[in-house]
């Protein structure tokens, strides 16, 4: 019985440990590809030359907020009959977070992307040859990171921006 007791209060006690995945100072590298594409020209007679990418560098700067920079990016094609019509786009800037809810291995937040884009469009139409436009972006997004050992994590966010929903790995430095 005191046995039972004390393997009950040690397990009490551990409950109460909130051991996390990451802290201030640390730093993450991530590269995530887009699965549904928010901006992504798709449909009858488009293909993607360029998944949905994004790749961005975070440091913790208090055990609950991130910042830092990302660049994302993706290409797709329109063929038909003599047309052929290519999209392009790139989007950089930073990126901050909110981290909500960490334990040992899980890592929730949310947060916001604010930066400079750049799209592009060219193609043999006959009604044009080539279109760019640039100007001020910002998405917003929810995320996780699922941390496989201390170092890497799997990761997925849902939001606006390069795509509405994407996956993909994250390193801490």
């Amino acid at each position: 019985m005191k046995k039972l007791k004390i393997v009950m209060l040690f397990v009490l006690l551990s409950l109460g440990v909130n051991a996390q995945t990451l802290s201030e100072g640390d730093a993450l590298v991530s590269g995530s590809l887009g699965l549904a594409g928010s901006s992504v020209a798709t449909g009858g007679g488009f293909s993607i030359t360029v998944p949905p990418m994004l790749f961005s560098y975070e440091k913790m700067f208090t055990d609950k907020i991130s910042a830092g920079g990302f660049v994302g990016l993706f290409g797709s094609k329109y063929a038909a009959y003599d047309y052929v019509v290519k999209y392009s786009f790139i989007y950089i800037g930073g990126v901050g977070n909110y981290h909500f809810y960490m334990d040992d291995n899980f890592d929730l937040y949310g947060g916001l992307r604010l930066g400079f884009y750049k799209a592009s469009v060219s193609g043999n139409t006959g009604f044009y040859n080539a279109i760019s436009t640039s100007g001020l972006a910002y998405s917003a997004h929810v995320g996780g990171r699922y941390f496989f050992s201390e170092n890497f994590a799997a990761l997925a966010e849902l939001g606006l921006g390069i795509s509405f929903l994407s996956v993909g790995v994250s390193m801490k430095l």
